[in-house]
């Protein structure tokens, strides 16, 4: 199927030339274009990875401004920055995901959000900066205590434990916060709360149930939290308080795709007047000219 594809998009694109070359009108095919790139497995992983990251940059975005209550101006060069450097600055993230197609090998919340923080210096004022690392450190403390919290629960489950054992994991667990674990519990899993740390605080009774057990250990790599990630058009700008970015700065040109299928001509009369005009349309408005 996908060899068949390649052969007609080569046949269209040999008889455009020749159409180009003869002076003819040429009737582009734009719809089976779109089709084709959206069968593209990597291309889709793509898209859905660009709109990942910019729903969590709108949210972030968004909680800035809950916090931080920003001046129209402030609004106006954080859209700006966000709009202009989104791209180049999570371009691993997003190519690790396409490449691997594994969500659980990209944390693209803890990526965005280190990214977001470092616009904000020349923006924000010196109160507001301090509003907003108390918010970050309350937020990464709310973290911990949920997964550390679910964590425990597991281990209740497992080990048979008391109140008062559940109180002495905790800290323990604590010491050994990773800040990959919120990413794996956002993916929908959990840490492994090894044997060894629980051991210490366990009954005997406990432990020999424990050792019994051995080979389910790896059992602790449980249920976790939302497997969604917040998402966002590529076509749509960012946007606080009906502020968004410059329209000058252009927009990705995977846009063009989302809506390409619908907006395409349905037959012949509605097609570009020439062929050079069609492979512009084809390549995206030019990066150089505001939209």
């Amino acid at each position: 199927m996908n060899r068949s594809r390649f052969i007609v998009a080569t046949l269209l694109t040999l008889s455009l030339s020749h159409a180009a070359l003869l002076g003819q009108v040429a009737a582009v095919p734009i719809r089976a274009i779109a089709v084709n790139a959206a069968n593209d497995p990597q291309l889709d992983r793509e898209h859905n990875a660009k709109r990942w990251v910019r729903g969590l940059i709108q949210n972030e975005l968004t909680t800035i401004q809950a916090v931080c209550s920003l001046s129209p101006e402030q609004i106006q060069k954080l859209v700006d920055i966000a709009e202009v450097q989104w791209r180049s600055k999570l371009l691993t993230a997003i190519r690790s995901y396409v490449e691997s197609n594994n969500r659980n090998n990209v944390d693209f919340e803890q990526r965005v959000e280190k990214l977001v923080n470092s616009w904000l210096d020349p923006i924000l004022t010196t109160e507001q900066r301090a509003k907003w690392d108390d918010e970050v450190s309350s937020r990464l403390e709310f973290r911990r205590r949920v997964v550390v919290g679910k964590m425990v629960m597991e281990s209740e489950k497992r080990h048979g434990l008391t109140s008062q054992q559940m109180k002495e994991l905790e800290p323990i667990l604590i010491d050994r916060w990773r800040d990959s674990w919120w990413a794996m519990y956002r993916s929908g899993s959990l840490p492994e709360t090894k044997y060894s740390w629980v051991s210490a605080i366990l009954s005997e009774a406990q432990q020999t149930n424990g050792n019994e057990r051995a080979a389910n250990r790896n059992e602790h790599y449980t249920s976790g939290g939302s497997h969604e990630l917040p998402s966002r058009p590529l076509s749509e700008r960012f946007e606080l308080n009906g502020i968004t970015s410059a329209k000058i700065i252009p927009l990705d040109k995977l846009k063009e795709q989302e809506n390409r299928a619908d907006d395409a001509p349905a037959d012949a009369d509605q097609a570009p007047a020439n062929a050079d005009q069609a492979l512009d349309d084809k390549d995206g408005p030019n990066p150089a000219e505001p939209e």
